[in-house]
């Protein structure tokens, strides 16, 4: 009797651990190059992308603009954000993580490329979380298969 209620919560408990990876999954359209977003005059178009990665796969990281949280990226997907002109700091900021921020310069009117890389370090044990700014040559091949976040995207519309 007592075997067969462990045997029960074991499995329901790898349920749940299984049906939360789900959650970090974006359910917007995938990335087209027809679906490009050109900035306003006065503002920056700034696309920030996760590749599909098997490290921290069911795990979304908050992404940060000066401080200010826009969206959660999970894994395989990407979103946009107009930023004004200026340098600005995109970040996540994580306990557990090694985080690398990024500061660029963003000039109106322009549309720029940054993608969230987490390497697995100490034996899978940890990770660091860097950007990287890319050509759009390049984002547009990699962002082929990730998804808009739209449910988790908090910031600003273009």
């Amino acid at each position: 009797m007592i075997n067969r209620y462990f045997r029960a919560l074991f499995v329901g408990f790898l349920t749940i651990v299984f049906l939360s990876g789900c959650s970090s999954i974006a359910k917007g359209p995938f990335y087209s190059e027809e679906e490009v977003v050109f900035a306003p005059e006065d503002k920056a178009a700034v696309y920030v992308y996760r590749m599909d990665k098997n490290y921290a796969k069911a795990v979304t990281f908050k992404i940060f603009v000066d401080d200010e949280v826009v969206s959660k990226l999970g894994n395989s997907s990407y979103f946009v954000v107009p930023v004004e002109p200026g340098e600005r700091v995109f970040a996540t900021k994580t306990a557990t993580y090694g985080d690398e921020p990024i500061t660029i310069d963003v000039k109106a009117g322009s549309t720029r490329f940054l993608r969230l890389d987490v390497v697995s370090k100490a034996m899978g044990f940890a990770a660091d979380l860097s950007f990287e700014e890319v050509t759009d040559e390049l984002a547009t091949l990699e962002m082929t298969s990730c998804r808009r976040e739209t449910d988790r995207y908090a910031g600003p519309e273009i």
